[in-house]
């Protein structure tokens, strides 16, 4: 046997990895997330592990790096221990007054129930 890290043990430490770097990212740039125009940008099962004070600049932010007509996609965990809940998520989307959104509410085996948001930014 070996004694080497597991499957879940290398998955858990790429979650790891890859929330702890932009939490850190965004606070050495003083909260700004830096970038230019975007035509599409994707945020996968992460927004919930940010604090929730942080939430509204980053979907404000996210909204102004598009350009126009430019697409943002989210996908939520909803409620429980592990998520967000969606009237949170479509306050944060409506604040921003640059987007244009659609979402449904999926039931997948693997993945739990999660909302799809797809968002347009307005010209």
């Amino acid at each position: 046997m070996s004694s080497g890290p597991t499957s879940l043990h290398k998955a858990s430490w790429f979650r790891v990895q890859s929330i702890s770097y932009p939490r850190e990212r965004i606070k050495r740039f003083g909260g700004r997330i830096s970038g230019g125009e975007y035509d599409i940008i994707l945020l996968h099962f992460s927004l919930h592990d940010f604090p929730k004070e942080y939430r509204p600049d980053i979907v404000g932010q996210l909204a102004e790096n598009l350009k126009p007509a430019g697409r943002l996609r989210i996908r939520e965990p909803l409620g429980g221990s592990h998520g967000i809940r969606l009237h949170e998520i479509i306050n944060l989307l409506e604040h921003t007054k640059k987007l244009d959104f659609e979402y449904k509410i999926v039931n997948s085996v693997f993945l739990g129930t999660y909302a799809d948001i797809a968002a347009t930014r307005k010209a």
